[in-house]
């Protein structure tokens, strides 16, 4: 998912010189705009839609915008400043629609379609802006060119913008029963803006949306309608049997506290079993302002901390400078018994001092290793970080960061940051490395070895600044989920949190090979707040899933209060998979 927030600055400069008739004069380098009448379409019927249409609106999340689960409401009313949010890449293999239905206030509303972005020092390549109904433009930064082309749609009806190829040369607009109405070349028909390759190059789309000061946009229908094998992969069926659980408080904010946990775990859980005693590890921030600890609870799944409790072990010889640091999922290895842990850190800006809420944050991810069952760890160095390198005005980072063993390989799941401004995100992408390699680097050498992220099809790009790829069909929004590997279902499996509303909610996906995954499931559509969800198995090794198994989150009626972790249980949902649960 993405997220931004933009002051008045060129891209919305041009948006409002495309279409406002009342607009100031053009502050970017001259250059010719011209209003065209787009060609009148016979009639006709166009091609059916195709079957599967996946849903954008989900990923649309920041202040002032709200989503019911049907309408995504942009107020910009009350604002001097632009309001924008925006999403992608979205891979594209075959033609595709969007369906799109919405209504705005005010001076100037709109949805935005780029077939690339460019780094934080360029501007983005030509796009295509659907704007105040009954308008359609195209832009190019780079000259300062725009054309705007009349379209008959009202205000809150529903069309389709009907891409003929996957690189976006042939566009139609269509009206809701399926009649084409206008079309454009985007080769050659567009006076001054140069797309011989159309607006989709590398045949992937981000979007955004936006509203300029005083104006409102609402939105009730963006979605892509597209076939099984025109993103990612040809969607497969979950196989999953799903039944699940009532929720069950394991332990209640008061235990929590009582035995130094109060904001407890601040990550995914690391969990393994000697015997009938499960160990839980996971990052755990203290209230004096001392965010480098983990707290390793020692007890069994109905009460984690019935053993013991080691609520402040820091992470020693970091080999850098760290505000936060703490685990984090955990590998045992079987013939040494070491531990190894992926941890999740948080650098901040030079010069910002002290970390508050509004301080900016850039999250990495490293490894550390113990070899006394979780007691002490040491640091062994980053392995994982997200293409955009710097800081903006909200948490960039990898997340997380949880894993399974595939064939030979870890597969480490991340989210990633391809630039901040405006902000492109990818909800869940992938890095891999040799189980031999990691364990020899780490236990024999202190260290770690490279890491490489999926990208295009290859394990070509470094985990450390490369490019990655998405790997979820539609790229929706990700944040600290878990995964494991089933043996029942002889699959991956997956639970992501995600806001719908004023909720965070649970869904499960699965995969075959861990890369392709189904469309998410949902497990838990409840009100409040289900955060740092962890898988849990039953067997020897807690990572490894069967037929039933457990999903432990923290929960709080309302994650957005200033107090969040003041009003946190630790609680778990049990889930079956089988036919005869």
């Amino acid at each position: 998912m993405t997220i931004y927030r933009r002051g008045r600055y060129l891209l919305n400069i041009l948006l409002v010189i495309s279409f406002l008739a009342s607009c100031a004069p053009r502050m970017a380098v001259p250059a010719p705009t011209t209003t065209s009448t787009a060609t009148t379409m016979p009639m006709i019927t166009a091609t059916p839609i195709p079957d599967l249409s996946i849903d954008l609106l989900p990923f649309i999340h920041m202040d002032n915008v709200t989503y019911n689960g049907n309408t995504i409401v942009m107020n910009n009313m009350e604002s001097t400043n632009w309001l924008g949010t925006g999403a992608g890449p979205f891979p594209i293999a075959t033609p595709f629609d969007l369906k799109i239905e919405y209504s705005m206030e005010g001076d100037f509303g709109g949805i935005t379609l780029y077939g690339n972005i460019g780094t934080p020092d360029s501007s983005s390549l030509p796009r295509i802006v659907i704007g105040p109904m009954g308008k359609i433009g195209f832009i190019n930064d780079q000259t300062g060119t725009t054309q705007e082309y009349d379209i008959p749609v009202e205000n809150g009806k529903a069309f389709f913008l009907n891409f003929l190829d996957p690189q976006g040369k042939q566009i139609e607009v269509l009206t809701e029963t399926g009649q084409a109405v206008k079309q454009f070349d985007v080769t050659k028909d567009l006076n001054g803006i140069d797309l011989p390759d159309g607006l989709f190059p590398n045949k992937e789309f981000f979007f955004d949306i936006q509203t300029a000061p005083k104006s409102k946009l609402e939105i009730s229908q963006l979605s892509m309608q597209v076939s099984p094998d025109g993103v990612y992969a040809a969607a497969i069926d979950t196989k999953c049997s799903l039944t699940v659980g009532d929720q069950e408080i394991i332990l209640t904010n008061e235990q929590l506290r009582a035995a130094g946990l109060r904001n407890w775990p601040d990550t995914i859980l690391g969990v393994w079993r000697d015997g009938d005693i499960y160990h839980f590890i996971g990052a755990s921030p203290q209230d004096s302002g001392f965010l480098r600890y983990s707290a390793l609870a020692n007890g069994t799944l109905d009460n984690p901390i019935s053993v013991s409790v080691e609520p402040t072990i820091p992470i020693q010889k970091v080999k850098d400078t760290y505000g936060y640091i703490g685990g984090g999922p955990v590998y045992r290895d079987t013939k040494t018994g070491t531990l190894l842990m992926i941890y999740d850190t948080e650098k901040y800006p030079p010069d910002s001092g002290v970390h508050s809420n509004n301080t900016p944050v850039h999250n990495v991810d490293g490894m550390a290793k113990s070899t006394d069952n979780g007691k002490t760890w040491t640091d062994l160095g980053i392995i994982l970080d997200t293409e955009f390198p710097g800081w903006a005005d909200w948490n960039i980072g990898v997340g997380n960061a949880p894993f399974v063993i595939n064939g030979d390989y870890f597969y480490v799941y991340i989210t990633d940051v391809l630039i901040a401004n405006p902000r492109f995100d990818i909800g869940t992408t992938v890095a891999r490395a040799k189980v031999a390699d990691v364990l020899d680097a780490a236990i024999n050498h202190d260290t770690v070895v490279p890491w490489f992220k999926y990208y295009q099809g290859q394990w070509s790009q470094p985990g450390i600044g490369g490019k990655s790829s998405p790997i979820e069909i539609g790229n929706p929004q990700s944040t600290d989920f878990s995964v494991s590997y089933n043996e029942y279902l002889g699959r991956y499996i997956k639970i992501n949190p995600s806001i719908l509303g004023d909720f965070t909610h649970l869904y499960l996906s699965e995969s075959v090979d861990g890369i392709h995954w189904t469309l998410r499931v949902p497990i838990d559509e409840s009100p409040g707040d289900k955060v740092f969800p962890t898988i849990i198995g039953l067997g020897s090794d807690p990572s490894i899933t069967d037929k039933d198994f457990y999903v432990y989150y923290l929960f709080t009626p309302n994650w957005a209060e200033a107090d969040a972790h003041g009003h946190t249980v630790l609680a778990r949902r049990k889930i079956s998979c089988g036919p005869d649960n």
